[in-house]
């Protein structure tokens, strides 16, 4: 395999303008019907236990590592509480829009099963070569290769994996198979996690006391038109008149619909049904402690509810709360207040009362 490494620090690379594009690691697998099958993933002979590099993301890559890669004086970024795991993003510091970006997602205990299961859903999703002996695969929900850019995933267990996303920069791209500088990186990151004494499978977080859904909901009708979850009027009573509307269905994360104060204020609604997982709030509830905060709130029209963050931007008007509508799938229901509101509204009270709206909707089309 040609050595990529060269590629990120040539003359022409540092030359190179423009804005790195929109993360794949960022997007989680998204969730198939239940009968899909599981297609064949390969198992993980001696699994990594990755519980230092949770806690320290950047540790992923030695200082040496990413200069070879990125060039001198590369910007660096941690993010070790995020919702959709710890990661950490390198930008070179050559006037390039050169990056790498090393994330552990905490979505699902599957590993390499929960992206094989979805590989249909994916534009492209091949196998590569083993990362050190670990399986691997690239895919993306968007074909980005030939904008220099790829997505290598590497399963270090049967129930995690490591996202490890390239992108050349502008200057290179034609130049080097982007894939190839992933698997590069990819096999200095999973060196750098054997050195650091990886050797036993990470445990599961606990999942005690996740409430059951008695009355499971379906979801069918709003999953295919998510605006339909609040009607115009509740709309309007809660963001005033007028109000914009964004509507995302072939999001891989979920569809979702977003509601936005046209009377000068920057408040918000944005109700999401994230296909990520067919665990319901097991998944959330397994990871509750990675998450900056993790609060039971009364149910929701009976159904169980969490409010949750990686960051608590509580005190500044905006809160998140998740309701379980069966024992496999959940909403989210995030709510900006909007600056003019933040301390007169407690903001979770706010989107507590989104979510009744939404459940009361969708429970009266069943």
């Amino acid at each position: 395999m040609p050595r990529p490494r060269a590629v990120f620090t040539l003359a022409g690379l540092a030359l190179a303008t423009g804005c790195a594009p929109t993360p794949m690691y960022e997007t989680p697998p998204p969730r198939a019907t239940a009968a899909a099958p599981a297609q064949s993933a390969p198992a993980v002979e001696q699994p990594l236990d990755l519980t230092t590099v949770l806690g320290a993301p950047c540790s992923s890559l030695s200082n040496d590592q990413v200069t070879e890669f990125l060039g001198e004086e590369p910007e660096q970024e941690a993010r070790e509480d995020g919702i959709t795991g710890s990661s950490c993003s390198w930008y070179s510091g050559m006037r390039s829009n050169a990056e790498i970006a090393v994330t552990y997602p905490r979505l699902t205990d599957e590993g390499l099963t929960a992206i094989y299961r979805n590989r249909d859903a994916y534009d492209f999703f091949e196998e590569i070569s083993p990362v050190d002996g670990f399986p691997a695969i690239s895919h993306g929900d968007r074909d980005k290769r030939h904008d220099g850019e790829c997505l290598v995933t590497v399963g270090t267990s049967d129930s995690d994996y490591v996202h490890v996303h390239v992108y050349l920069g502008s200057g290179s791209v034609g130049r080097l198979g982007p894939c190839d500088a992933a698997h590069e990186v990819a096999t200095a990151v999973v060196g750098n996690l054997k050195a650091i004494g990886a050797s036993t499978p990470s445990a599961a977080s606990s999942t005690s006391a996740v409430p059951s859904v008695m009355k499971p909901l379906d979801l069918t009708a709003v999953l295919g038109d998510p605006c339909t979850s609040l009607t115009p009027a509740q709309a309007t009573g809660y963001l005033g008149d007028p109000v914009d509307i964004d509507v995302r269905t072939q999001n891989s994360s979920g569809p979702s619909c977003s509601w936005r104060s046209g009377m000068r204020s920057n408040a918000e609604i944005v109700i999401t049904y994230p296909r990520v997982t067919d665990e319901g709030l097991t998944a959330i509830y397994r990871n509750k402690d990675a998450h900056v905060y993790f609060d039971e709130v009364p149910a929701v029209n009976g159904y169980p509810a969490v409010s949750y963050g990686g960051v608590d931007n509580r005190d500044e008007g905006e809160c998140l709360i998740t309701v379980g509508t069966s024992d496999h799938d959940y909403l989210n229901a995030d709510v900006y207040l909007g600056d003019s509101s933040v301390g007169r509204v407690d903001p979770c009270e706010a989107a507590h009362a989104v979510a009744s709206d939404v459940i009361g909707n969708i429970a009266a089309r069943q």
